[in-house]
């Protein structure tokens, strides 16, 4: 059923812009990111450039599956009875 609700979801344009958003700045932040941490000072704003290009296609990912799957628009319900009470049943 969840793939199903991923297909959906994927047919969006919304969908293809957080698709090459993360796989062009995702490795381009890691490659970066191992630059700056082995003391190469230049890539910093780089890995910050990038990092705020991830986290924006992050950030697209988590509307688009609110806004296109019916199931992320419905409240959770939860279950607040004790396991012990659940037993006993």
């Amino acid at each position: 059923m969840g793939v199903r609700l991923l297909k959906t979801a994927a047919i969006y344009l919304i969908a293809q812009i957080h698709f090459w958003m993360h796989n062009i700045s995702l490795p381009v932040l890691m490659s970066a990111l191992a630059f700056l941490v082995s003391g190469n000072e230049a890539f910093a704003p780089v890995v910050s450039i990038a990092s705020i290009v991830t986290a924006t296609g992050l950030a697209i990912f988590v509307i688009n599956i609110c806004v296109n799957i019916p199931s992320a628009k419905r409240p959770v319900v939860v279950n607040r009875t004790s396991p012990a009470s659940a037993l006993a049943k």
